[in-house]
């Protein structure tokens, strides 16, 4: 099962040796979809650093991106451990509803 998720750059920073690294948190609002995401996607923050000039202009703040979880491997559901996960969670990853979308 794929898991589509949507961030939001909100600040790039540069190290010395010309790295950079861009912080992304998920949507939470601003548009019906964004809220839509909000309800339906995992938490968190993504932290990506690259070296790669052409790379690194496309991450800016405020800048939007969907974001695909897809699994190297073919795992059904069942295999997957339910230990963790609340109900909505669990609900939308096992009626094979993708993130966003709603019930």
């Amino acid at each position: 099962m794929k898991v589509r998720a949507k961030f939001k750059v909100q600040n790039v920073t540069e190290s010395e040796g010309g790295l950079k690294s861009a912080l992304l948190n998920p949507v939470t609002s601003g548009s019906k979809e964004n809220e839509e995401f909000y309800k339906w996607t995992p938490g968190g923050q993504i932290n990506l650093s690259t070296m790669n000039p052409a790379a690194a202009a496309q991450f800016v703040p405020g800048r939007v991106f969907y974001v695909d979880f897809t699994p190297e491997d073919d795992a059904p559901p069942e295999s997957i451990p339910r230990d963790n996960l609340t109900g909505d969670q669990l609900r939308g990853a096992y009626d094979g509803r993708a993130a966003g979308q709603a019930a």
